[in-house]
């Protein structure tokens, strides 16, 4: 026997001897980790479900403040009769504007809506000014008059900021889009309110649509009371099954201890190493601590056997520990890593998931294949020691030897190799990503998924994918031939039959252009020197009253540019298909200009690109 042998051995003596010893250490330390679970936090933070290693995750981290991130919420007004052109439309788009931009976590700056301050008309004035102001604004009458109410129409179809990306193209509803900060929000008090809101504002012939991931992140917590229903039930089930399979005390009562020490450590365990409980991977702690229940029923039965046949209970005991501890604690090795092989991703959520479920299940070793036998080994010797044949008991009986027969064994192998060759091809067809608007952890008639399949189909340009320029030299994109290199890529962008529509410097320029040349059409087109090209870039700022009115294009130091492209979906193919458009031309002409970069991805549809990717 070798010297680590004859210590383990010595161990095991120890413990056998002195049972209380190791149950009154399994219990201290069950009060210090159940001292800790008050301060167990149960939250959802954004960051934690993006893979912070990839670059489109990095890129979307530096332009989250300044021009927008992917954790978004996008509430549509829908009219069943008529236009959103009507004052009670109007007013009910304004209040929810108001409202949203009240809400903590809201990114004032990022919020874009019909009726919002930064949602502005330009136009040349008599005296040759390039002025704006807001498309709507309440009338101090409290009604716009039917001749304001068609300029305002009017105004919204020439411009291409706010027709298909605003109003729908049928003109029937109105999109308002909140961006967040990212980090701890409480989101289930964002959902109450968006929720509280859509009550009050939802009426006849009204629809307020609300989706996006702080929605679907609140009514994930909505359901957390449903998912501890059905926790509780599937106990009541397994305490049903061990009392049909054993129908004794302790074949009940001690696997159900098991549970609620590995409950009680691994909770305590996150607590200790400052892991939050996030409502998506609930599922999780609870298959781990069914896994406890399932040594903790082997332990049991394998007792019973031992002790039908020596008759005394610490030695049943003692001889169940020495058959089902090492091969026991083997399977909990193996879960332990297989969860730890989490921790390879680059995705936070399963990261830390991977770290504190693994140090969870290991704690199975101590908490049930240790402390069963110690109990089993204190507590009276059962009244009847004899193996139970019940109903169930030879059944699985029968099963078992129906199984390891070996024609049936044969049979069985050769079934499991073809179903794992139809499970290998039919794994080929699978789609990277959702296959459909909405999210795959809802049912397809959800509320959550139908107001996405509304907005996908009136706004073809609800999801954003951001592609940031960068320039070596402040000022850098005020070049011609930077401006040339960006209006290439968009052309090329263009051709994605998924797209609904685009926004960069280009079209602004080109838009400013034509304006200061009194509205006409032939001076729709950029200008060939950087003077020109800054005087345009001027006059649009000094049109508008409120600080920054570049900043949806272009960073302070305008060394910076976001291309914006707008998608009706998230669909695996659209994202696949949108970013490897932009790789092309990146690849083929994203070096030409002297100095300029292209980067991805940011906005919903790059961060769900790199998500598919991770």
């Amino acid at each position: 026997m070798t010297r680590t042998a004859r210590i383990l051995s010595g161990a095991e003596d120890g413990l056998f001897r002195r049972p209380g010893w190791g149950l009154a250490a399994i219990a201290a330390v069950t009060v210090l980790f159940a001292a800790q679970i008050p301060g167990l936090r149960m939250f959802s933070n954004f960051a934690d479900l993006l893979p912070q290693q990839h670059p489109y995750i990095q890129i979307h981290n530096e332009i989250s403040d300044t021009f927008g991130g992917a954790n978004v919420v996008v509430v549509v007004v829908e009219v069943d009769e008529g236009t959103v052109f009507t004052n009670d439309t109007l007013r009910i788009v304004y209040r929810l504007t108001q409202a949203i931009d009240l809400i903590e976590g809201v990114d004032h700056n990022l919020l874009t809506s019909l009726t919002h301050l930064n949602s502005r008309h330009t136009w040349l004035s008599e005296r040759g000014d390039l002025v704006s102001e807001p498309f709507y604004l309440p009338p101090r009458s409290g009604v716009l008059s039917e001749e304001q109410l068609a300029r305002l129409e009017a105004h919204v179809l020439a411009d291409p900021r706010a027709y298909g990306l605003l109003v729908s193209k049928d003109l029937k509803s109105a999109l308002i889009k909140a961006t967040l900060h990212e980090g701890q929000l409480d989101y289930e008090k964002i959902f109450q309110e968006l929720q509280s809101l859509r009550g009050q504002e939802a009426g006849e012939g009204i629809t307020v649509h609300l989706t996006g991931l702080p929605v679907l992140v609140g009514w994930a917590y909505t359901y957390v009371p449903q998912i501890i229903q059905i926790f509780l039930l599937t106990l009541v089930v397994l305490l049903g099954l061990l009392v049909a399979y054993f129908r004794r005390p302790y074949g009940v009562i001690i696997p159900l201890a098991g549970v609620i020490l590995s409950a009680v450590w691994g909770l305590g365990i996150m607590v200790l190493l400052g892991f939050n409980l996030d409502p998506l991977i609930l599922v999780i702690p609870f298959l781990i601590s069914a896994r406890a229940m399932s040594h903790g029923i082997q332990l049991v039965e394998r007792y019973y056997s031992e002790l039908a046949e020596v008759g005394d209970a610490p030695l049943a005991a003692r001889r169940t520990f020495d058959s089902l501890f090492r091969p026991g604690s083997l399977g909990v090795i193996s879960d332990a890593v297989g969860l730890l092989v989490l921790a390879l991703g680059s995705v936070p959520i399963n990261t830390n998931l991977s770290y504190y479920a693994s140090l969870w299940a290991l704690c199975v070793i101590v908490n049930v294949l240790l402390m069963v036998p110690l109990l089993l080994s204190v507590l009276p010797k059962p009244r009847d020691a004899g193996v139970r044949h019940g109903l169930m008991r030879r059944t699985l009986g029968v099963l078992g030897q129906r199984v390891a027969g070996k024609g049936t064994a044969k049979g069985i192998l050769i079934i499991s190799v073809l179903l794992y060759l139809i499970g290998g091809y039919g794994s080929s067809l699978v789609e990277i990503g959702g296959s459909r608007p909405g999210s795959p952890l809802l049912y397809p008639d959800h509320e959550f998924n139908v107001s996405a399949r509304t907005i996908s189909e009136r706004f073809p340009g609800s999801e954003e994918l951001y592609v940031i320029v960068r320039s070596d030299k402040r000022w850098g994109l005020k070049r011609p031939e930077v401006l040339a290199a960006l209006s290439d890529f968009q052309n090329h962008m263009g051709l994605d039959p998924g797209l609904g529509a685009m926004k960069g410097l280009p079209d602004l320029l080109r838009q400013v252009n034509r304006l200061l040349h009194n509205d006409d059409l032939r001076w729709y087109r950029m200008p060939n020197d950087g003077l020109t090209i800054g005087g345009l870039m001027f006059a649009y700022m000094a049109s508008s009253p409120i600080p920054g009115a570049l900043n949806e294009f272009v960073s302070p130091e305008e060394s910076d540019a976001n291309m914006v492209f707008y998608y009706k979906d998230r669909k695996g193919s659209t994202v696949r298909r949108a970013i490897q458009m932009a790789k092309n031309w990146i690849v083929e002409h994203g070096t030409e200009v002297e100095g300029l970069r292209f980067h991805l991805a940011g906005g919903t549809v790059g961060v769900t690109a790199a998500i598919n990717e991770a």
